[in-house]
């Protein structure tokens, strides 16, 4: 009925654009392709569950202007590293993931600040901060800056293992903290300090901005995985945002342990 709907007013992507904070020319989005080249080191004892080893990746990732239609294209420099440790042998071990990003050269568009870049794509979507993929608890995407970093920290403890239908299948439980943050910002003062105090409908600039007040975007909680003959695996975390300007929780369900 048209006495429940929701009044047609401006959200934030509608103010953004008419308080020039997203420039004319990004506000419809467009198109880009982008050229990598990376080097990967892998020592890890197995790929599905690793109890020892690293994995390190870095990678140089362009948008050059010819390939696209934005007014200027943009480079991204990325250094992933991850590191595996035994503490019980086939029971208990603990793993750590690190990773910055950062813009080299020219401007990322900001329809395309949120794509995280790696050697091999792991999956359909490669975005945040925030979510299922790098920050668990906080809401999807929820950290954009020209340069990122964050690290997950996580225990691995195989409690039961069983043959079901001559199938080899284990259970695992785990425990995790991810952290990151904006190391690198947008420059966006200009615009925020031309903008008048009073907002309308009650609100002013500080309901909408908080300059200089970046700090880690941090979430902690638990996982279930089970894993059919080591390498199938069904995995599901549940993460709870510390701060509640992240959002409050998430549920992710999905195969293989997140690195």
């Amino acid at each position: 009925d048209d006495n429940d709907m929701l009044p047609d007013t401006a959200g934030i992507w509608q103010k953004y654009n008419d308080w020039g904070i997203i420039p004319t020319n990004e506000k419809s989005g467009g198109s880009f392709a982008v050229f990598k080249l990376g080097l990967v080191y892998d020592s890890r004892d197995n790929e599905a569950l690793a109890t020892r080893g690293i994995w390190t990746e870095a990678i140089l990732a362009t948008a050059p202007k010819f390939t696209s239609n934005m007014a200027n294209g943009f480079m991204k420099f990325a250094i992933t590293h991850r590191q595996y440790f035994t503490l019980v042998k086939d029971k208990l071990s603990f793993a750590y993931r690190l990773g910055v990003q950062v813009n080299v050269a020219g401007k990322t568009p900001y329809y395309a600040q949120g794509l995280m870049y790696y050697v091999t794509m792991k999956g359909a979507y490669n975005e945040g901060l925030g979510g299922g993929k790098t920050i668990r608890g906080i809401e999807r995407n929820r950290v954009i800056g020209d340069g990122i970093v964050y690290g997950n920290f996580e225990l691995r403890w195989k409690v039961a293992k069983f043959n079901l239908l001559n199938q080899n299948f284990y259970v695992a439980l785990s425990g995790f903290f991810d952290s990151g943050r904006v190391i690198q910002y947008i420059d966006m003062k200009d615009q925020v300090d031309q903008l008048p105090e009073d907002l309308g409908n009650g609100y002013t600039k500080s309901d909408y901005f908080d300059i200089g007040a970046e700090n880690f975007h941090s979430g902690y909680g638990a996982g279930l995985h089970i894993a059919m003959n080591q390498n199938f695996i069904l995995a599901v975390d549940y993460g709870r945002a510390l701060s509640k300007k992240d959002g409050t929780s998430g549920l992710y369900i999905g195969l293989n342990f997140l690195f």
